[in-house]
């Protein structure tokens, strides 16, 4: 059995759902894998990838269970909250190495351990205000998530683009009802089952 772990904030969590240990992605991505496959949540709501931010996921309990978990599949996605202005404007330099430290930090429980990194899903609230959280998000944390991705050989999954045209689906412009998680599960199940495949071809072609 293939463990995944969900590594996130209170998207992950499944925040303002009527039922979020059937209805967040987390268990939604349970029931679309199957039995070959534990998914896990290590989550809490309000959590940034930065280490100096106002609550870092470094900083969590659920974080030391990620890690001790010892994952096959790690779906990172995280960063939604790090758009928040005091955050940013501080420490924005920071993103990119902290994000490569906790790709790293999961490897070596595992270092064969499938990291997967999200384009988090877009923050509809705050389009247009004085401080744009979606732009912020869209302009500088997505392009530094590409980045990272690339540099740490992780595979981007772009939840971002997949939730886009789904505004109605998050009601408070932020958090994903059942039918945007069930969205989400099942972009995130895609890219779970074309790395796998990738992996088989890579297996079979070295048994040639």
């Amino acid at each position: 059995m293939r463990r995944v772990a969900c590594i996130g904030d209170s998207i992950t969590c499944g925040h303002g759902l009527k039922d979020p240990k059937r209805e967040a992605y987390p268990a939604q991505l349970q029931e679309i894998l199957g039995g070959d496959y534990e998914v896990r949540a290590f989550c809490m709501s309000g959590t940034t990838l930065l280490r100096k931010g106002a609550k870092s996921i470094w900083a969590t309990n659920e974080w030391k269970l990620a890690q001790a978990y010892g994952a096959d599949v790690a779906i990172v996605q995280l960063g939604t909250n790090d758009t928040k202005e005091a955050d940013w404007r501080q420490h924005r330099g920071e993103f990119v190495d902290d994000c490569k430290s906790l790709i790293r930090s999961l490897r070596e429980k595992n270092p064969a351990v499938d990291v997967f990194v999200c384009l988090p899903p877009p923050l509809f609230r705050d389009r247009g205000k004085p401080w744009d959280t979606d732009a912020i998000l869209a302009k500088e944390i997505v392009p530094k998530l590409r980045r990272v991705a690339a540099d740490e050989n992780a595979t981007l999954i772009n939840v971002y683009s997949a939730c886009d045209s789904h505004s109605s689906d998050f009601s408070d412009g932020v958090h994903p009802n059942a039918a945007a998680s069930k969205l989400i599960a099942e972009t995130i199940s895609a890219a779970i089952d074309a790395r796998r495949q990738e992996k088989k071809s890579e297996q079979d072609a070295k048994g040639k």
